[in-house]
């Protein structure tokens, strides 16, 4: 088998890396398929990314699987259907990412009601503007009033420590 890597966009680095490293945004090859099936044929980023949005509403559930109390990456989401916030959101963003868009976590401190909380969304570059995708809120181009676009890097650090909480 062989891996295409000529759509991954130049802001991104592939890493193959065995199941001892602990990372949120796993792109296995069904959601690659998802991802072809989905946005083949999307004519703009938008559409691309709204598309990717309504495959999550209509295929993932918000809420934990029975017995699962830690964060889960996108590969385990997709396996169970549900995921919290923070989880579709790891789906939302590998999904855009795999099909050459820009996208980054968001940890959301006011969300659009003004109401103080601990969430977590996504954010898309489409046609050089950013829109705040929230699954969880049943939402594309949400308005939060007070949130931070995270790194990877901060991500990674965030994902191990709720995945041993």
């Amino acid at each position: 088998p062989t891996l295409d890597v000529s759509g991954v966009h130049e802001e991104y680095n592939l890493l193959l890396n065995d199941e001892s490293i602990q990372n949120p945004f796993i792109i296995t090859s069904g959601l690659v398929k998802i991802i072809r099936q989905h946005t083949q044929n999307c004519t703009s980023s938008e559409e691309k990314a709204l598309s990717i949005y309504d495959w999550i509403e209509q295929n993932i559930q918000y809420g934990r699987s029975y017995g699962n109390d830690w964060y889960k990456n996108t590969r385990e989401v997709l396996s169970t259907g549900k995921g919290v916030c923070g989880e579709m959101a790891f789906v939302y963003i590998a999904m855009a990412r795999s099909c050459g868009l820009r996208s980054a976590y968001v940890s959301v401190s006011v969300d659009c009601r003004g109401q103080r909380v601990h969430h977590g969304c996504a954010i898309v570059d489409v046609e050089s503007r950013d829109i705040l995708v929230d699954p969880a809120y049943h939402q594309f181009d949400v308005r939060h009033r007070r949130y931070k676009i995270l790194t990877d890097s901060e991500v990674l650090e965030k994902f191990n420590q709720w995945r041993r909480a």
